[in-house]
């Protein structure tokens, strides 16, 4: 019960407008040097595009872009990009009853380490609700850049499937399934009526929760927000029910009310996301040995303590969005309990060797949009993991370790540097979904074929001329992605490619 209302709650985050959010950019290319990334441009008599209501003779607002000048994509004579910036963004955030409100604003981006790269874009399109890979959970915040000019003047490379970027969005517009509408500091972490509910369930538990999230208004200085939150612990330290919960995320804290926190011995839930907190060292020396779901995502968090401290009974470590660089071995010793780990969207270029020993009881890890190349040598010990998303990395060869992850439903490997056929993903018995879209594989192994239980595969934005036989035996199989969507071209088969030789092993 009380895992089902914190998931609700997360998935409830609102955007404040006025504020720079952090977010991923992703890119359309159009990318010459590495054409399995790119997407077919605009025609220039085009009447639109997502945003466009497809009147004949064009929508006047695309063609008032269009008009601003037109760039030839270099893989498509037929095609062309704006010079302005443009950007789609998630159908299923901002689409519905926001298309017209949303479509053809301008939004502020600008790169999250080089604030100095900055571009103002249009909305012009959306990512699909049934197509689009982006994580759940980062829909409202991320941006598909449409065109290598503009992923470029934001600091993309070439190869890169990401950017870190910060967003300005318009304000005033509320996204689905949100009551309120946008404003300046409104709760990034959860909506204020899911929060109500987590806490009515708390009281139906017997448990006492303490919302504070995004109480604090306007622009106080640090210490003033601190002393605000700080107060109101105060004021419940001496309640006739212990406190459990506390939610103090999106109130611009540079440091937590470390004495106020260790008056509530028996928190819970502490839910800090979404300040501007540096240091994760503090509040492990609190002695919050009940803490189950801890939430610091989207912070600045760029220091891990060798110590995991009191969290004797952590369940879940939510450090997402931060600016971590490395995870101590010793910081895991005390995370035995440990469940769910995400440490998505850092920078982090190897994970512990010692993660899966550790924390033998984990199930969820999260590690995509970092700088990995490898995978811990106790990978073969994780055999609860249940889901595994390791997208947006730096990996070019799976390890064979990776087969004792007998539990393993979910694994997703998408936007890595994937070239060989990976004989590796096979004879994971309980797999059910595999991403590997955006990888360079040219062909697969036909040992994917052991994938009893898979019920989809996506290979979008590879090379691949042909497929293995062996995905006949796949018969749980009901998905089976090989384009982009079905407005762009197939990224399977290159544009000049002539049609694969068959062979004795090959469809």
């Amino acid at each position: 019960m009380l895992a089902a209302a914190v998931a609700l709650a997360a998935a409830a985050s609102l955007v404040a407008a006025g504020d720079w959010l952090r977010g991923k950019a992703t890119h359309y290319g159009p990318y010459p040097s590495f054409p399995g990334l790119s997407e077919a441009g605009y025609y220039p008599n085009d009447v639109g595009v997502g945003c466009s209501n497809g009147q004949p003779g064009g929508d006047p607002r695309w063609k008032a872009i269009t008009a601003k000048g037109l760039i030839p994509n270099p893989l498509d004579n037929n095609t062309v990009w704006p010079v302005v910036a443009t950007v789609a963004v998630s159908e299923t955030i901002w689409g519905s009853d926001n298309k017209a409100k949303i479509c053809f604003q301008k939004v502020q981006i600008r790169n999250a380490v080089n604030q100095s790269l900055h571009v103002e874009a249009y909305v012009v399109d959306f990512c699909p609700t049934n197509g689009c890979l982006w994580p759940r959970s980062e829909l409202r915040y991320n941006v598909d850049i449409y065109g290598q000019r503009t992923f470029q003047a934001l600091g993309g490379g070439l190869l890169d499937g990401t950017i870190d970027i910060e967003v300005i969005w318009p304000d005033g517009i509320a996204p689905n399934n949100s009551a309120q509408p946008r404003s300046s500091h409104l709760l990034h972490a959860a909506s204020a009526a899911l929060l109500i509910l987590l806490c009515h369930l708390g009281r139906t538990l017997k448990m006492s929760c303490l919302n504070l999230a995004g109480v604090v208004q306007g622009e106080p200085d640090a210490a003033a927000c601190v002393q605000h939150v700080a107060a109101r612990l105060h004021e419940t330290a001496s309640a006739e029910e212990p406190l459990e919960s506390v939610f103090i995320g999106s109130n611009g804290l540079e440091s937590l009310p470390i004495e106020s926190l260790r008056m509530h011995a028996s928190l819970r839930i502490l839910d800090a996301s979404f300040n501007r907190l540096a240091d994760l060292a503090p509040l492990a020396d609190i002695p919050l040995r009940s803490l189950a779901i801890l939430d610091l995502r989207g912070n600045r968090i760029s220091r891990i303590p060798t110590t995991a401290g009191c969290f004797i009974d952590l369940r879940q470590l939510l450090l997402g969005s931060n600016l971590i660089r490395d995870i101590p071995s010793a910081f895991l010793g005390g995370l035995a309990r440990l469940e769910t780990l995400d440490v998505s969207a850092n920078q982090i270029s190897s994970l512990p060797q010692n993660l899966f020993l550790s924390c033998p009881r984990l199930k969820r890890l999260d590690a995509s949009h970092n700088q990995l190349r490898t995978l811990p040598r106790s990978l073969e010990s994780a055999s609860g993991l249940v889901q595994l998303n390791l997208a947006h990395n730096r990996i070019a060869q799976v390890p064979v370790s990776i087969q004792a992850l007998g539990a393993l439903e979910i694994l997703d490997l998408s936007f890595n540097h994937l070239a060989s056929p990976q004989p590796a993903l096979s004879h994971m018995n309980m797999l059910q979904t595999l991403i590997l879209d955006g990888n360079r594989l040219e062909s697969l192994s036909v040992e994917i074929g052991g994938l009893v239980s898979l019920r989809t595969l996506s290979l979008r934005r590879n090379f691949l001329r042909s497929l293995p036989r062996s995905l006949g035996k796949l018969t749980a199989l009901e998905n089976l992605y090989l384009f982009d969507s079905d407005r762009y071209e197939a990224h399977c088969f290159g544009r000049d490619a002539q049609p694969p030789q068959a062979s004795p092993n090959s469809i």
